[in-house]
C-alpha cells in the first residue's frame, strides 16, 4: 500500500476515534434520575426588591434574603430533592462592551447543588436597562433521611471598571421532594 493512502487511512482512523470518544464523554455528561411520587412542596416568595453590586471587585455570593426553607426526608427513605428558582431581575452596569454576568446558585445544607451556580441574567454588552425580565432555573439533588436546609445564593461579576446591579423582584423559590 502506497504511503499516502496509509496516512489517509490513519487520519480517517484517529478522527473516528475522536468522534467516539467526543460522543461518549457528552453521554457520560447526562444522568437520569427517576422518582416515584411528590410528597411535599414548600414554596417560599417574595416581593421585596433587592439589589446586589460586586462593590467593585467583591464576587462573593450573598444569601437572597428570605430565599431559604428546609426539607425533611423521614427514616428510611430516601427523596429526590427538585429545587426551582424563578424570578424578575435586572443585570446592569459594568463595562462598556462587556459581558458581565449576574449568578444564582442553590446550596443544600452549605453544598452547592448540580448543575452549580449559573449566569440567570448579563448585560449584554452594557445594553442592559433597569426593566425587570423573568429568569427561571431547576436544581436537582437525591439525598437520604434527614432535614436539609435550601438556600438560594447571588452574586455578580467583578467588572474591571464599574459596578455590576443585580436587581430582583419579586422571586419565588420551590422545592418538592419526591420519594426514591
Amino acid at each position: 500500500m502506497r504511503t499516502p493512502v496509509k496516512i489517509a487511512i490513519l487520519v480517517l482512523a484517529l478522527t473516528l476515534v475522536a468522534v467516539a470518544a467526543s460522543v461518549a464523554t457528552a453521554i457520560t455528561f447526562s444522568s437520569t434520575v427517576t422518582g416515584k411520587s411528590v410528597t411535599q412542596v414548600k414554596v417560599v416568595r417574595s416581593t421585596l426588591a433587592q439589589q446586589f453590586t460586586d462593590d467593585g471587585g467583591a464576587t462573593t455570593a450573598t444569601d437572597l434574603t428570605g430565599a431559604s426553607t428546609t426539607v425533611k426526608v423521614p427514616a428510611g427513605q430516601k427523596a429526590l430533592l427538585l429545587i426551582r428558582f424563578s424570578a424578575a431581575t435586572a443585570c446592569y452596569g459594568g463595562a462598556g462592551g462587556g459581558y458581565d454576568s449576574c449568578y444564582v446558585q442553590v446550596l443544600v445544607n452549605g453544598s452547592a447543588v448540580a448543575p452549580g451556580e449559573v449566569s440567570f441574567d448579563n448585560n449584554n454588552t452594557n445594553t442592559e436597562s433597569t426593566q425587570l425580565e423573568a429568569h427561571s432555573m431547576e436544581w436537582a439533588k437525591t439525598v437520604g433521611a434527614g432535614t436539609f436546609t435550601v438556600q438560594i445564593k447571588v452574586r455578580t461579576d467583578d467588572s474591571p471598571c464599574c459596578v455590576v446591579y443585580f436587581d430582583l423582584n419579586p422571586w419565588t423559590l420551590t422545592v418538592e421532594r419526591v420519594v426514591r
